[in-house]
C-alpha cells in the first residue's frame, strides 16, 4: 500500500500543476497608516503568486503541499522599500491517518524587498529579485522537504535551485540574510548542510523517519517507532560533528512537538533523555512531557 502513496505523488500528467496550497497572512501593526494602505493587497498578491506558479516546472500529481507564510512588517520607506520577519510553515499528510506532520517551522527575520501596489510578480529563477526570489527559495525548500520524505534524496534538485538563489542573493545589494554567517538560522548555511556529504546520513534518516516511521505508525507501530528511534540514535552517535547545525535546528523546531506526542504513548523515559541530549533547545518541553 505504501507504494501506491509514492505512485500518486510522482505519477506523470500531461499538464504542469502547481505544487503549493499557500496561505499568506500579514501583520501591519508596526507600519504607519500610509504604508498600511500601500500593502493592503500584499497578501493576496503573494498568495496568488505562490499558488499559481509551477516551481518544479514539471508534472506534479497528488495533494498540493499546505504551507503558510506569516509576514510581520517591520518598517517601510520611500513608498516601495520594506523589511519584514516571516514565519514559514509547511505540512505533510501522514499515511493512513488524519494527522498532519509539521515539516518546516522557520522564522526568517531578514527579508528586505521592494513592493508597489498591484505589482505584477513574475517567476524568474535565473535572476535575483528580493521579493520573488525569497518566495521562490522557500517554495523550493518546502517542495524539497516533501520529496525527501517520500524517496531518498529526491529533493536534491529543489535544494540546488534554492542554493542558486542564495548565491544570487549574496551577490546582490540585498545580501543580508543570504550570506553565510554564524547565526542560528541561515539560508545559505541550511543548504550547505543539506547538500553536503557530512549530513547525508541525516537526510537518509529524514526519509526513513517519515516514510518508514510516521507512515507506518497506524498499521505497523512497532516498526515505525524503531525507524524513528534509529534517526535519533544516529544523531546522538554523530553529535560531535553536528555542532551548531542549522539543518538539525530546523528539524527539531518543526518536530519536537510531534516527537513528544509519539513517545509520550510509549512510556519510555529513556527516549526523552536521548531527546534532551540531541535537542537541548527544547529541553523544557521534554521535561514538561515527562513530569506530567
Amino acid at each position: 500500500m505504501k507504494n501506491i502513496l509514492f505512485f500518486f505523488l510522482f505519477a506523470s500528467v500531461i499538464n504542469f500543476a502547481q505544487e503549493l496550497e499557500a496561505t499568506v497572512t500579514i501583520n501591519k501593526e508596526q507600519l504607519t497608516l500610509k504604508y498600511k494602505d500601500l500593502v493592503a493587497d500584499f497578501s493576496n498578491t503573494v498568495e496568488t503568486y505562490l499558488n499559481t506558479t509551477s516551481f518544479t516546472e514539471t508534472a506534479w500529481e497528488g495533494e498540493k503541499i499546505k504551507c503558510n507564510f506569516n509576514v510581520f512588517f517591520v518598517n517601510g520607506s520611500d513608498e516601495v522599500n520594506y523589511s519584514a520577519h516571516v514565519v514559514i510553515t509547511s505540512q505533510r499528510d501522514v499515511y493512513n491517518s488524519s494527522s498532519k506532520s509539521l515539516m518546516l517551522s522557520i522564522m526568517d527575520d531578514s527579508w528586505k524587498f521592494r513592493y508597489e501596489p498591484r505589482q505584477t510578480m513574475r517567476f524568474d529563477p535565473l535572476n535575483f529579485d528580493p521579493l520573488t526570489s525569497f518566495l521562490d527559495f522557500y517554495a523550493y525548500l518546502i517542495i524539497g522537504y516533501e520529496l525527501d520524505s517520500y524517496k531518498e534524496f529526491s529533493g536534491s534538485e529543489m535544494y540546488q535551485k534554492a542554493y542558486n538563489l542564495a548565491i544570487l542573493g549574496n551577490n546582490s545589494e540585498y545580501k543580508k540574510g543570504w550570506e553565510l554567517d554564524r547565526s542560528s538560522y541561515n539560508k545559505r548555511g541550511l543548504l550547505d548542510e543539506m547538500m553536503g556529504e557530512k549530513y547525508s546520513q541525516v537526510r537518509d534518516d529524514f526519509f526513513n523517519y517519515h516514510y518508514n516511521g510516521l507512515d507506518l505508525l497506524a498499521d505497523e507501530r512497532e516498526t515505525g517507532i524503531k525507524n524513528i528511534k534509529k534517526m535519533l540514535n544516529n544523531i546522538l552517535e554523530n553529535q560531535p560533528k553536528y555542532t551548531r547545525s542549522v539543518f538539525l535546528k530546523v528539524f527539531f523546531d518543526a518536530k519536537n512537538g510531534e516527537l513528544i506526542e509519539i513517545f509520550r504513548k510509549e512510556n519510555d523515559p529513556e527516549i526523552f533523555e536521548l531527546l534532551r541530549k540531541i535537542d537541548p533547545a527544547h529541553i523544557s518541553k521534554y521535561n514538561e512531557a515527562t513530569s506530567n
